[in-house]
């Protein structure tokens, strides 16, 4: 019987599943956030807090692709 690649043990897809969660409730604040920044209309890049938001971001997208990418290893 093949073992198919997403198998993987229950509490290691709990671990990644908290974590996507995590990131995610994460990506919805900063999101939140640069709305407000929008609405205010200083939501330019120029703005500290508005780089610091995109950078954070980034990092978060870029934690998610680490996650899935050991998923599928």
């Amino acid at each position: 019987m093949a073992v198919d690649r997403f198998d993987m043990t229950s509490k290691r897809h709990e671990e990644y599943i908290a974590e996507c969660r995590r990131i995610h409730d994460r990506l919805r604040e900063i999101s939140q956030r640069t709305e407000l920044m929008a609405h205010a209309r200083c939501a330019t890049p120029d703005n500290p807090n508005f780089s610091r938001a995109f950078a954070e971001q980034a990092g978060l997208l870029q934690r998610l692709s680490d996650l899935d990418n050991q998923l599928l290893r």
